[in-house]
């Protein structure tokens, strides 16, 4: 895909699409294209959350691993959403 048609894809996030034209252009030199594999684990328990994820087009889901092994999908997140921010801005 052509690098101007990927940063136009940014508005393919519902959030993004909806900030006012001066709030979207302060923060699009800050956003950039990541493509995300199924299965992709991008964060796991305790580590630093550095980044903030507004997906376009996938569906990421946030799954919480019990204590018998088990795991159970607890929140997904879609192009109307973002995650990650958050945690990112959460320090101890």
């Amino acid at each position: 895909m052509a690098q101007a048609s990927r940063i136009a894809d940014h508005r393919a996030n519902r959030l993004l699409a909806a900030l006012e034209p001066e709030d979207f252009a302060s923060l699009e030199p800050h956003l950039e294209i990541v493509d995300l594999q199924k299965g992709q684990v991008l964060y796991e328990a305790g580590d630093t959350i550095r980044y903030t994820y507004f997906p376009h087009d996938t569906v990421v889901s946030l799954v919480n691993v019990l204590e018998d092994g088990g795991s159970v999908e607890v929140a997904v997140f879609g192009r109307e959403a973002l995650f990650g921010l958050i945690s990112a801005l959460y320090t101890r």
